[in-house]
């Protein structure tokens, strides 16, 4: 059964709607949008002069960074957590021949 939902949400005095389907979606909309105000917000009390389509590019600019910096942490840790694994298995591999 596709128990999708529409919800409407503002954002800065601009309406959005996101549809989000609960089973097998991880994230909320609510979850989504409340991350987006908060990082839209900063923006906009660093620079409160700035339009708000000025402020919706560098919320996106912003959110995109922070992926981007996540992917490349999560790369990093799973080379890490491959070496030590390679390591440890030459460890076991070294006890048992002796």
């Amino acid at each position: 059964m596709n128990k999708k939902m529409i919800k409407e949400f503002d954002i800065l005095g601009q309406k959005v709607r996101l549809t989000s389907d609960p089973e097998t979606e991880k994230t909320s909309p609510d979850e989504i949008v409340d991350y987006v105000r908060e990082v839209a917000s900063k923006i906009k009390d660093s620079a409160p002069n700035l339009d708000c389509g000025k402020i919706f590019l560098l919320t996106a600019l912003k959110i995109a960074e922070e992926r981007i910096d996540i992917s490349s942490e999560y790369k990093e840790n799973i080379d890490v957590l491959q070496s030590s694994v390679t390591d440890a298995l030459g460890f076991i591999d070294q006890a048992t021949i002796q």
